[in-house]
């Protein structure tokens, strides 16, 4: 996973939200948690996962992450790039 972090926040100044993401794949559907804290909110985020990149966006409030544990946020393929995310 791929982020900039932004200054002066950290997961101790404020209650983390942990949102769940799905994406459709060969062979079935890949299911992510990721947590995050309110400074992010309607951020974007990159993940590699299996060979391909994805990305997605924070939760706009806390009913949305709360509310993805029953209905996944969806992660959308980027298939327009070259290269990998990871080190």
């Amino acid at each position: 996973m791929a982020y900039n972090a932004m200054p002066n926040v950290s997961f101790t100044t404020d209650v983390p939200w942990t949102a769940t993401y799905s994406t459709a794949g060969s062979g079935g559907t890949a299911t992510f948690q990721i947590q995050s804290v309110s400074a992010y909110a309607g951020k974007d985020f990159f993940i590699e996962y299996d060979g391909k990149l994805y990305k997605g966006t924070f939760p706009a409030d806390r009913d949305t992450a709360d509310g993805s544990t029953t209905n996944a946020l969806g992660l959308s393929e980027i298939t327009n790039y070259e290269g990998s995310i990871a080190p």
